[in-house]
This record gives structure tokens, sequence and C-alpha cells, in this order.
């Protein structure tokens, strides 16, 4: 297995492992399966694209002078960093029983009812992240093999129209989240 493969499978596991991680020490580990079970439908892509954005840098970064490759640290960093956040913010409300110690309660409540939509704002950031990567992978001709299919796309425009409607899809979420009390 190459490496950029290896550092996108690592990173998406680590992911992983820190959600599993963060809701255990939180509660248990039997509580972060069972809050698995509900959300696991937004921590795969939100641990995937994690794993992709660490495997195209990796990629970029094998492949590019310092130079050419000094934009796609920041990218990298605050769409993994966004990501990591979302999941973080996910698992926080469930130390809610230490909030109104803290005099916090409003948080534990703001946290558990908008949980689902901070995941959405990962996953939009991730997605956004991949396609910033990619748009590199085009403008240094370093497409190889898989990558060769995505450099027919107008990876800006492309880029824009996923923003856009990403962002449209969080105001829905948190909308949602705000007529209902949770999602």
């Amino acid at each position: 297995m190459n490496k950029p493969v290896l550092y996108g499978y690592a990173a998406a596991l680590g992911m992983m492992v820190f959600y599993f991680g963060v809701l255990s020490v939180a509660n248990s580990f039997s509580h972060a399966v069972e809050q698995f079970g509900f959300y696991g439908y937004l921590l795969v892509p939100l641990s995937a694209l994690v794993g992709v954005q660490v495997g195209l840098y990796v990629f970029i970064r094998e492949s590019l002078s310092a130079a050419a490759r000094a934009g796609t640290n920041a990218s990298v960093a605050a769409s993994g960093g966004m990501s990591g956040s979302a999941m973080v913010l996910c698992c926080l409300h469930h130390v809610a029983d230490v909030f109104p110690l803290l005099g916090l309660s409003a948080a534990a409540v703001f946290l558990t009812q908008y949980q689902s939509a901070f995941l959405v704002v990962g996953i939009v950031s991730g997605a956004v992240g991949v396609l910033f990567l990619l748009e590199i992978v085009k403008k240094n001709g370093l497409a190889v093999g898989p990558f060769q299919a995505f450099m027919n796309f107008n990876l800006p425009a492309v880029r824009n129209a996923v923003t856009i409607f990403g962002v449209l899809v969080i105001g829905a979420v948190f909308l949602y989240a705000y007529l209902n009390g949770s999602i």
C-alpha cells in the first residue's frame, strides 16, 4: 500500500478512534456504540473525508516542491480541524451532567439540539477541502490513475457549487433543529 493511501486510512481510523475515545471518556464505550448507531451516517462520511484529505495532502506533499505546496498546509489543517471540532461538539453534550455545576446548562442544551448540524458543517468543510486539494493536483499536473477522471471537471466551479449547496444544507439543518428541538 502506498504512503498516501496508508496515511488516509490512518487519518480516517484516527477520527473514529477520536470519536469513540471522547465519547467513552465522557460517558462509556457502550454509550459510544449506541450513539454511533444514531449518528454513524454522518460520522462515517466525515471520517472518510478527513482520510481522503490527508491522503491527497501526502500525495501532493510527495509530488511537489516545498514552495509549490505552501498553500495546502493551511487548507488541510483548517478542514481537518473543523471536522475534529464537529466530532467534539457532537460528543460534548454528553458531559451535560457536569455543565450545571459549571453554570453551563444552556451550552449542554445548545450542543444537544444542534449536534447533527455541527457534523454536517464538518462534512461540508471536508468536501470543500477535498475539492481544493484536487484543484492543486490538477493545477500542478499531478493527476495519475484514479485522479485523472476528476481533471476533466471545472474544479473551482464544482467547489463553489458544493460550498453554496453546503451552506444551504447547513442552514436547513440548523433551522430544522431549531424548529424541532433536535435532529
